[in-house]
């Protein structure tokens, strides 16, 4: 299945048009904070990487890790790039710190955060909020039976 991503305005008044030639079959993409940047899973050989580009492009792809690597998540201030990895088929939510120059992101060797249950996976498989201090994840394993309860705080203007 040839998978391709693409971008439109959020009023709607054009119609989706492809990111990037070069990023058909990449299911899984997180725009940088500021809209320039988007992280891409890259698949090469036999693992699938990170790798960070331009947007709207041209530009050559940014290796995050040579590990393997998907569901990229910046930190709202770009200064953090949070992945799903894999060892010894055990989940690990991983963060790559950024130090950004000229408008160019540069990326720290990878950091394990924590061991990961069982995700399902998906394009959302995991968020983390802006400021990179909570998680949140689709687990397969029903690991708590116990009510779900959101409070949703809506700003009044």
């Amino acid at each position: 299945m040839k998978v391709q991503i693409g971008s439109m305005p959020l009023d709607g008044s054009a119609d989706a048009r492809p990111v990037s030639d070069e990023m058909t079959g990449t299911p899984h993409a997180a725009f940088s904070p500021d809209g320039k940047w988007i992280a891409v899973d890259a698949p090469g050989g036999s693992t699938t990487r990170l790798d960070v580009r331009p947007y709207p492009g041209p530009g050559a792809g940014i290796p995050v890790t040579a590990a393997r690597a998907a569901y990229a998540r910046w930190r709202g201030d770009g200064r953090e790039l949070y992945f799903l990895s894999q060892v010894d088929g055990q989940n690990l939510i991983m963060m790559a710190p950024v130090t950004w120059s000229a408008g160019v992101p540069a990326f720290g060797p990878a950091q394990t955060l924590f061991k990961g249950p069982r995700l399902v996976a998906g394009k959302f498989a995991f968020d983390v909020t802006r400021d990179g201090q909570r998680f949140v994840a689709v687990v397969a394993d029903d690991l708590d039976p116990s009510p779900l309860t959101m409070v949703i705080r809506a700003a009044v203007r």
